[in-house]
């Protein structure tokens, strides 16, 4: 957030990796990997190799060294599937040099690990409700008004998936968890620095930074944007109460921004703070806020840069592209539903389908669907507050989901989809 405006559960669908059944060693790895589940939770039904990617799996062990086939063959169960689709995302490089050097390594790093962990490291996505990973709510963040002390995070076990890291990256991250969840590689990577961090500065956040500004966006850092309004907050009570001067608060304000030295003034001035607020700055926190770079405004992705940052990111590990359902200002109200039947084939052939929601400006994720006891259901993933939940297809439509499962609105808000990305 924001975004700039311009089978059932427990028996999957089977996949056909495309043609008669063959009782070759390729056919017999693609069909038990098709059998197997993403995750052992709630959200994790989808094969761990779907249609989509057992065709390019096919086609890059045909078509590859021979060695790619002999590593697949030297694992099995859910390593194997997972170097399958690690192959499946590299089918349109499979011969090139560095390509065999990437799977040669995820082999090894496959190798030895039990199933568990490997599901959990091969998704960016919460896929697994029934475990709590992250205590923390991202969305408070967001609580920065008249707020001092972090306000109490909701309590919840399926908000433990991949965060925006800054206010506007809410496009990149979409686009960041349709590479991941293709490519198990980039999976393990995101897993491997914690892909419920609020870093601004890791590889990740890196990534979502670089395509935001590529495509003509403008981010700023949630956690620092959050500590420096929560000071500001505090400073400004102390003075209003007449505990510090104005000066000892500019003092204070100043350091916090790299600008000034902690003399003692400010030292005065964080004293109180800390004894005021339960310790707040900590060190820590002082020193994340002196090193911040924190733009006056932001701006996300409109649906052109969107669609342009997917095109050059995601089809060749994919072999997807996507259309937009809409021209670019989307459709009305309560008109998502017209294109559900198309979005639910597109998720049965395994192509992740991303979204727009209006109220507020915000890009999300669909990567399943399934038939629940009320009919058909879809599995939303949110990269605001890293939640993944399965949302009935009439809330869809009306959008009651943004506020009442991801708590995605104002009080005056009232979130709706304005547009679907199928692939075409």
């Amino acid at each position: 957030m924001p975004r700039r405006i311009t089978g059932s559960p427990a028996n999957p669908l089977p996949v056909s990796p495309g043609g008669p059944a063959r009782t070759d060693d390729v056919s017999r790895m693609l069909d038990a990997a098709a059998k197997l589940r993403r995750s052992e939770g709630p959200e994790g039904t989808e094969p761990l190799l779907n249609a989509r990617e057992a065709t390019r799996a096919r086609a890059a062990l045909s078509s590859g060294p021979a060695e790619v086939k002999k590593l697949a063959r030297g694992l099995e169960g859910v390593a194997q599937g997972l170097f399958l689709r690690a192959a499946a995302a590299r089918s349109e490089r499979i011969n090139e040099p560095a390509t065999l050097e990437v799977l040669r390594t995820f082999a090894n790093t496959l190798d030895g690990l039990d199933p568990k962990t490997l599901r959990e490291r091969a998704t960016v996505l919460d896929l697994n409700s029934a475990e709590n990973t992250s205590a923390f709510d991202a969305q408070t963040l967001w609580e920065k008004r008249g707020t001092v002390r972090a306000p109490a995070g909701r309590p919840a076990s399926d908000d433990d998936g991949l965060l925006q890291r800054f206010t506007s990256t809410c496009g990149p991250t979409v686009l960041q968890m349709v590479l991941a969840e293709a490519d198990p590689v980039v999976a393990f990577a995101i897993n491997a620095g914690g892909r419920a961090s609020t870093s601004s500065r890791d590889g990740t956040a890196g990534f979502q930074r670089a395509v935001l500004e590529e495509f003509g966006g403008l981010g700023i850092p949630r956690l620092e944007s959050a500590l420096a309004a929560r000071l500001k907050n505090a400073l400004g009570r102390l003075t209003s109460a007449g505990t510090i001067t104005p000066d000892l608060r500019d003092a204070l304000l100043r350091h916090a921004k790299g600008q000034g030295p902690l003399d003692a003034r400010a030292k005065n001035a964080l004293h109180a703070v800390r004894e005021q607020y339960g310790g707040f700055p900590t060190e820590a926190e002082l020193a994340t806020l002196r090193t911040a770079i924190l733009p006056a405004r932001d701006a996300g992705l409109g649906t052109t840069g969107f669609l342009a940052a997917f095109d050059k990111y995601v089809k060749s590990v994919t072999g997807t592209k996507y259309r937009c359902t809409e021209p670019v200002d989307g459709f009305g109200r309560g008109q998502a539903g017209k294109h559900l039947d198309a979005v639910a084939r597109a998720l049965l052939a395994g192509h992740d389908v991303p979204f727009g929601v209006c109220e507020p400006a915000h890009w999300m994720l669909l990567t399943a669907t399934r038939k629940g006891e009320a009919g058909r259901e879809f599995l939303v993933s949110d990269p605001d507050g890293g939640r993944t939940a399965w949302v009935k297809e009439q809330d869809l439509v009306s959008g009651v989901f943004g506020a009442r499962q991801f708590f995605l609105s104002q009080p005056r808000e009232r979130p709706y989809i304005d547009s679907f990305f199928l692939p075409s």
